[in-house]
């Protein structure tokens, strides 16, 4: 990881544009499998490969998120301002959070987080314009991350985010955005006035993953453990910022999104899982872990926009809106 994390200056740009090659790719393949499922729960197991693929790919999109921004605005120096304005509204956050998984998601979470002032216009907007839950997910996120990197940008990033999204509906869809909305507030408020909080819940359930995973490791491993404080906080932090979990079952879970302090200030290799780590504790894969993932990408909640109501149309010989009891054609429309 290290020899990685020394070249990544000089392949950002094949990084960046393998993620372009590759994002298309991901959203076929998630509509092949999502229509699959339009009528059932369950995969027929010739999809397993395409299951397998996807998987792969979505994890691939994450790392590739990570690398591509690694170095922050500092090395698109040299860029037209054309170029660099393309890059600032290129949403990291979106790209990983659209898989479904928490690791993933918070690897597009570090990539905005490490753009900072160059990424911020673009997600204030997206922010104060979000009109479903995926769009006020995905800006809120982003904005969190960029005020925790960022000091000097704590001040603005809070005072949008104690705002909210400009909705003016009623409907269901408003109120889960408006939801959802609070729920992000609601950490930031947290960080600003409880931060050793957030720490220690981020913290517990890397602990409590390193427990589940430490079942696979052989006897003798140094990766065995018996109760959740004997995990090193390092690893404890970084597991939990790898989980595979599905995020998108209910707003609720963005609750569970409490790593991205953590995550925010991390550098590039404190996201990456140590070696021997993932050879004590692999698994044997299988298409189930992708099932909850797909399922929730299905729910209409994620996806869903406030419903317009028309204009009300007055007629001539219907009585005025002004309330005046007078038919419209003898009244206001006189």
């Amino acid at each position: 990881m290290t020899r990685l994390v020394a070249i990544q200056p000089f392949l950002w740009v094949q990084f960046f544009r393998w993620l372009m090659e590759l994002q298309p790719t991901l959203v076929d393949l998630r509509l092949v499998l999502l229509r699959e499922l339009r009528r059932t729960d369950k995969l027929a197991r010739r999809h397993d490969e395409l299951v397998d693929v996807y998987w792969k790919l979505s994890w691939a999109t994450g790392h590739l998120v990570a690398l591509a921004m690694a170095g922050g605005p500092t090395q698109f120096e040299g860029l037209s301002e054309e170029d660099v304005e393309t890059i600032a509204r290129l949403d990291c956050t979106r790209i990983a959070l659209e898989t479904g998984i928490i690791g993933i998601t918070l690897r597009g979470v570090w990539a905005t987080a490490r753009l900072g002032k160059l990424a911020l216009p673009y997600q204030k907007r997206q922010y104060q314009e979000a009109e479903r839950y995926i769009d006020v997910a995905s800006s809120g996120l982003s904005l969190v991350a960029i005020g925790h990197r960022h000091a000097r940008l704590r001040a603005e990033v809070g005072k949008v985010l104690e705002t909210g999204p400009r909705l003016s509906g009623e409907d269901l869809v408003s109120d889960l955005v408006r939801d959802a909305a609070g729920t992000i507030a609601g950490q930031w408020t947290m960080f600003m006035d409880e931060p050793d909080v957030l720490a220690a819940i981020h913290r517990e359930n890397g602990a409590d993953l390193a427990l589940l995973a430490s079942r696979m490791a052989s006897p003798g491993s140094p990766y065995q453990f018996e109760r959740m404080v004997d995990v090193p906080d390092a690893l404890a932090s970084c597991i939990a910022a790898n989980s595979p979990v599905e995020w998108m079952e209910s707003p609720e879970m963005l609750g569970s999104l409490g790593a991205v302090p953590w995550v925010s200030r991390a550098g590039l290799e404190d996201l990456h899982l140590p070696a021997d780590f993932l050879t004590a504790a692999r698994g044997v894969w299988d298409a189930a872990w992708a099932k909850p993932v797909l399922l929730s990408a299905r729910e209409p909640f994620l996806w869903a926009r406030p419903i317009q109501q028309a204009p009300k149309v007055v007629s001539r010989k219907g009585p005025c809106p002004c309330g005046s009891g007078k038919k419209y054609k003898r009244c206001c429309g006189a």
